[in-house]
């Protein structure tokens, strides 16, 4: 296992800032990143900020719509499931309904054909 790293600069990170000597006074550039830095950091969090609000309300925004879509799934699935049991409920009427129908069509067909014959044997005896 690794020694713990110390927290702050590193003798490397101390020699690649190095002290530079511009005009009459010294800058240390350490000092001059962690002022940029310190400039930077407000713009930066203010954008993450804006980022993260951006993105809760986008979530907010589809979790919205999801709730929406999955209500009106379950109510398209409540009045389909009515209508398959209403159905179902009514199957034995229907059987009846259509048997009854098949009935007066026999009837009806068989009316039919009775008059056809009826009247088609007077037409032969008018004939002659």
């Amino acid at each position: 296992a690794g020694a713990a790293r110390q927290p702050g600069p590193t003798e490397s990170d101390l020699r690649r800032c190095r002290v530079e000597q511009e005009g009459y006074g010294i800058i240390n550039t350490w000092d001059e990143r962690v002022d940029k830095m310190m400039e930077i950091a407000p713009t930066t969090l203010e954008g993450v900020n804006e980022r993260v609000t951006e993105l809760d309300r986008t979530v907010r925004q589809r979790t919205d719509e999801f709730e929406v879509r999955f209500e009106d799934a379950q109510f398209d699935r409540a009045l389909l499931r009515a209508r398959v049991n209403t159905l179902y409920r009514d199957r034995p009427d229907h059987r009846r309904t259509a048997m009854l129908m098949d009935r007066e069509a026999r009837k009806a067909w068989a009316f039919s054909m009775d008059r056809s014959s009826a009247m088609a044997a007077h037409v032969r005896t008018l004939e002659t």
